[in-house]
């Protein structure tokens, strides 16, 4: 067996060793007849409870989303919050605690309304191109908290991590549901 070290990679920042067997296939001992064994380490996603008022609603503030979520790369601080908010009303009682509480701490705070649609994948792919066009024209940029509100229907975790991903190549994500 070849070991090779030093393969890093350039989404995580994680540099690690990875282990290569050869592929009993070729009696060639070329990089491409080799199989690395690990090379990232297993995702994460750390996840907490925040308190639920009497009437259902969160109890969400800014200064406990941008304490809580790690920072991006290179970043001392977050630079804004960009709440998407979903068309429930307890979706929008959370997105206004958020921007009210980014308010008092003096962090700008831009919110979005995820639009209600149809079973359509072309209506779907319109919203994010449009809502991931908004963010970076409203001020986003790699330093932004997005923060998701919603309802927690099947397939809302998956858009909210799509519409992360799409700006500067992907922006950290808050990820809000009763």
């Amino acid at each position: 067996p070849q070991g090779i070290k030093g393969l890093t990679s350039g989404y995580s920042g994680v540099f690690s060793e990875a282990i290569c067997k050869e592929v009993e296939q070729s009696d060639s001992k070329s990089m491409y007849n080799t199989l690395p064994t690990s090379v990232l380490p297993d995702p994460s996603a750390q996840y907490f409870h925040v308190p639920q008022m009497e009437d259902g609603t969160l109890e969400l503030d800014a200064e406990t989303l941008l304490k809580k979520t790690p920072l991006p790369k290179a970043a001392a601080e977050f630079s804004s919050i960009h709440v998407v908010q979903t068309s429930g009303v307890s979706a929008k009682i959370a997105a206004a605690q958020v921007k009210n509480s980014a308010a008092k701490i003096g962090k700008p705070c831009v919110l979005h309304d995820w639009p209600t649609l149809p079973a359509d994948a072309k209506a779907e792919f319109d919203a994010l191109y449009a809502l991931g066009s908004d963010l970076i024209l409203q001020g986003a940029n790699r330093a932004t908290l997005l923060v998701f509100v919603g309802a927690g229907t099947p397939g809302e975790m998956a858009l909210a991590v799509i519409l992360a991903m799409l700006p500067f190549r992907g922006i950290q994500l808050a990820y809000v549901t009763p």
